[in-house]
């Protein structure tokens, strides 16, 4: 029996077990991040409410914010509730994070917030 491996020219071979095993660390992190967010989802806890003020008129005002990675559901649905129960905020809003001062996207990979307008 051939390995697939077996075809690929012999320069390309380390690139693609290279890239083999970064996908496989990549999948890695997400179980071991889940599970460590399913064993911890109890225990979360609000120190300080964040939030900033955005620079158009138009849809800006201020707005609550939280980050959590792409891989912490519970962490996510915790933050949500805190939003919608101490700040009153009924409608909350998911996307990639976005850098402190700049308010342009992070370049971070699999970082997330989840924010609310402000009344």
């Amino acid at each position: 029996m051939n390995s697939p491996i077996k075809n690929v020219p012999s320069e390309l071979r380390p690139l693609i077990i290279f890239l083999f095993y970064l996908a496989l660390m990549i999948v890695a992190l997400f179980i071991v991040g889940w599970i460590i967010d399913y064993l911890r989802k109890d225990h979360y806890q609000v120190n300080k409410y964040y939030y900033r003020t955005l620079n158009s008129n138009i849809g800006g005002g201020e707005e609550y914010y939280y980050r959590y990675w792409a891989w912490q559901p519970y962490k996510k649905k915790f933050y949500k509730q805190i939003l919608s129960e101490k700040q009153g905020i009924n409608r909350t809003y998911s996307r990639k994070a976005i850098q402190r001062r700049k308010l342009k996207k992070s370049p971070i990979p699999f970082r997330r917030e989840i924010y609310g307008k402000a009344k």
